[in-house]
């Protein structure tokens, strides 16, 4: 309805319309920037295999991204790229046991 608002046409005048003009006025594809997104996906591969070393953070490889790009998406977009990439799988499994039989010890973090 925003593209209908726009485009300063009456809806007698689309009506007689052909297909090929109501798909020059109205485009359904995206407006990204594909030279400029292939770089952001190029750089998502190498922030991928630096995920799970030690210290890592988003907003450090978003700052290294920005100097190394001429036109670099902000932060917000930069996260939402990456999320649709490499998006989460959350995983669960349940645990039977009679109780006290058994103890299920989760290490996480750092060694100490």
């Amino acid at each position: 309805m925003k593209l209908f608002k726009a485009s300063d046409y009456r809806f007698k005048e689309l009506l007689e319309m052909d297909n090929a003009k109501l798909k020059e006025l109205f485009t359904s594809h995206t407006t990204i920037d594909n030279g400029r997104f292939s770089q952001l996906m190029e750089y998502f591969d190498k922030v991928n295999q630096a995920r799970n070393h030690p210290g890592f953070t988003f907003q450090y490889h978003y700052n290294q991204y920005k100097h190394e790009v001429d036109k670099p998406y902000s932060y917000t977009q930069f996260m939402e790229h990456y999320r649709r990439k490499h998006a989460k799988i959350k995983g669960s499994m349940k645990l039977e046991h009679e109780a006290g039989k058994e103890v299920y010890i989760d290490f996480t973090g750092k060694k100490l």
